[in-house]
């Protein structure tokens, strides 16, 4: 969505808040790099003409003013910031200034891609004036869309601009004079990359690239283009007349003469219609679409009175208000429909009943004949049929067999063509067929086998053991089941069971429990805790180390493989881990703290490195980049070079990504707002010094009024 204007371009809205009546003598920090270009004192000027008469106080070889005087547009006047109690607070720059009373945009209407820039229209799509539209009382001018107060004072100014006193508050850059393809930036020089640049029109530089500003396509109608972004532009109407300019490029919709009204800018007869009859006269030559007699009357084409029929809520065949019926209305039975004015069955009429699509008349009611249950009148509802024209059942509850209907669940047995057997149960997988019970959860074992007596409930396959026909509790398994000896059923966890040996550990694991041999069966608390070589078991939480070398003397316990010194067989306390190991020499192993740097035997203090067999503390304090850090590093410190940053102790040049918007400039590696004070900024690459104000934003040069 586009924002607002203000909200989002209120820095830019400066850079054409243009105050008239420029004495020819413009500076700046962007030179177009045009041809013919001249320079003033170090910046760029603009050639004011030949100069017709003797030469004023504003030229270089004319005359110079007394003291206590000042030239102004070419005349020697008092000034008034120079008196014994200055106009301004101390600290703060004063100045005489030809300030504007109306904007010189006001009424300019530019073509597509133009702007208006001081009264003219000039190629590119920047913020619209923002004094546009600002009305300000008689001793006030509009600076930068606010009304100020004219403290007046007594120099000459062209038509429709009047002498004020400015007062400028004091800047970082005041008083720094910066090489001309440098800016001053927070009181120090950088700098300036798009010095020497010349963009095509249309176009500004932005950090040494030229960026056009009429990209857009912008769909919403109040939506403007502004340095490549569509904005939302705020209208300006308040007090103004109809048909005034909006400041947005259209039309104010507001007073107009009495008996008009204001539509699209343009003032036009105000029909009035106010109590008129449907038909009666507007007053502008048309006629009211006003009010009929009737309460269902409503006016059509603004002539007639036309009747609206209303069947809303109304019965089939009901008055419709209008002298007709209604023939889309409700009927007594739902399965009706109305027809014409008439209520009829589609389907079969029995009695005073309308039976729907599919359904006969039975027993003087709607049913169909395969839930009509002939002996007794019944017409079964839901899924369930007649059986045996009697019982209403569905088809997974009836039993065929024996001829009765489970009352829940579904039927066992029912269509085996053996009567007796039938029986009711949840499902299939709880029902017992061969004894007929049904498990009140899990599932049957041994079901199928023609044997009822070994029919028995568990919850599932793996719990279950046939032999013995018990069930193990959950998480457990059965062992040594279906070997037809009921005896040796073992229910026990699946890696705490021992083969070989046919015994569970409990809570433990059994390892060496599958390898044939029953004798070396062991429970261990796990099986990294278990030593192969020795056949030992280790402590709770602890692992062998060396288990499984085929040396069944070095075998030990530790907490983990990291505090573990193989070579000596030590173990290192908690949070240490061994140093020197496995290199085959018991007597350099040693234990240091976690995270701690080992360095030839011995433990580095935190910080240190271990830098040419001896731990080392790196120092960079007050080093540049790339110093030695004093033990094998650099450091990355600051660089001695402008706008480069220290990069793994190398000074690389700044680049900013994204790349940094309208004035802004990259500095470290961030993009950081070209000037100070954001009511300074001309253009995207200039700052406008105390009492300047930006001439031209197209080419970012500042003017002295």
């Amino acid at each position: 969505m586009p924002t607002s204007l203000t909200a989002r371009l209120r820095p830019w809205l400066i850079l054409f808040a243009v105050l008239a009546g420029c004495d020819g003598t413009v500076t700046g920090l962007q030179n177009t790099g045009g041809p013919g270009d001249e320079l003033c004192d170090g910046r760029p000027c603009v050639d004011a003409g030949p100069t017709v008469g003797p030469p004023t106080c504003a030229d270089s070889d004319g005359p110079s003013c007394d003291d206590g005087d000042t030239c102004f547009r070419g005349q020697c006047i008092p000034d008034e910031c120079d008196v014994e109690t200055p106009p301004c607070p101390d600290g703060e720059a004063c100045r005489m200034q030809c300030v504007p009373l109306s904007d010189p945009c006001e009424g300019v209407e530019c073509e597509e891609d133009f702007t208006c820039v001081q009264g003219s229209c000039v190629p590119g799509c920047f913020p619209p004036s923002p004094c546009l539209g600002v009305e300000c009382a008689d001793n006030e001018f509009c600076f930068f869309g606010t009304c100020l107060p004219i403290v007046a004072c007594g120099g000459q100014c062209a038509p429709g601009e009047t002498c004020g006193i400015r007062c400028f508050p004091p800047s970082p850059c005041d008083g720094v004079e910066c090489a001309e393809d440098q800016v001053c930036l927070q009181g120090e020089c950088i700098d300036n990359p798009c010095f020497d640049v010349a963009c095509p029109a249309g176009s500004l530089c932005v950090n040494g690239d030229c960026v056009e500003t009429c990209d857009c396509d912008c769909r919403d109608e109040s939506d403007i283009c502004v340095f490549n972004e569509c904005v939302e532009c705020e209208r300006n109407c308040e007090g103004k007349a109809c048909g005034e300019p909006d400041g947005c490029g259209g039309l104010c919709n507001g007073d107009c003469p009495e008996g008009e009204q204001c539509r699209n800018g343009v003032c036009e007869c105000a029909p009035d219609c106010s109590g008129a009859a449907c038909g009666a006269p507007d007053g502008c030559g048309g006629t009211c679409d006003g009010t009929c007699p009737g309460a269902q009357e409503v006016c059509q084409g603004r002539m007639n009175c036309v009747c609206q029929p209303d069947c809303a809520g109304k019965a089939c065949g009901a008055p419709d208000g209008c002298g007709g019926t209604c023939g889309s209305g409700s009927c007594p039975d739902a399965d009706q429909t109305c027809s014409g004015d008439e209520c009829v069955c589609p389907g079969v009429e029995c009695g005073a009943d309308c039976c729907p699509g599919g359904e006969e008349c039975l027993g003087g009611g709607c049913c169909t004949q395969e839930r009509f249950c002939d002996n007794n009148g019944t017409c079964c509802t839901g899924n369930t049929e007649c059986r045996n024209e009697t019982t209403c059942c569905s088809d997974a509850q009836w039993c065929e067999d024996d001829s009765f209907c489970c009352g829940s669940g579904r039927c066992i047995n029912g269509d085996d063509g053996i009567p007796g057997n039938d029986f009711c149960c949840a499902n299939g997988t709880r029902a017992c067929e061969d004894s007929g019970a049904c498990c009140s959860s899990g599932r049957c074992i041994n079901d199928r086998d023609g044997n009822p007596d070994n029919d028995f409930c568990c919850g599932s396959n793996g719990r279950a053991c046939e032999d013995s026909e018990q069930c193990c509790a959950s998480g457990q398994t059965c062992f040594e089941d279906r070997d037809g000896n009921d005896s040796n059923d073992v229910c026990c966890a699946s890696n705490a069971f021992c083969a070989d040996s046919g015994s569970c550990c409990g809570g433990d694991v059994c390892v060496d429990g599958n390898d044939g041999n029953p004798g070396n069966d062991q429970c261990c608390s796990s099986q990294a805790a278990f030593c192969g070589d020795s056949g030992t078991c280790c402590g709770e939480g602890q692992e062998c180390i060396l288990g499984d070398d085929g040396n069944a003397a070095n075998d030990f316990c530790c907490g983990s493989t990291d505090r573990a010194c193989e070579d000596s067989g030590a173990c290192c306390n908690a949070n240490n881990t061994c140093h020197g190991d496995t290199n085959g020499e018991a007597n350099d192993d040693f234990c240091c703290a976690n995270g701690t740097v080992a360095c030839s035997g011995e433990c580095c203090s935190g910080g240190s490195i271990c830098f040419e067999d001896s731990c080392c503390t790196p120092s960079c304090d007050g080093k540049l980049c790339g110093d030695s850090d004093g033990c094998g590093g650099t450091c990355d410190g600051p660089c001695i070079e402008p706008g480069a940053s220290c990069v793994a102790g190398e000074c690389v040049p700044d680049v900013c990504d994204p790349g940094c918007g309208c004035g802004e400039i990259c500095v470290n590696g961030e993009c950081t707002a070209l000037c100070d004070d954001p009511s300074a900024q001309c253009g995207c690459g200039t700052c406008c010094g105390p009492g300047e104000v930006c001439a031209d934003p197209v080419n970012g040069l500042c003017g002295i009024p």
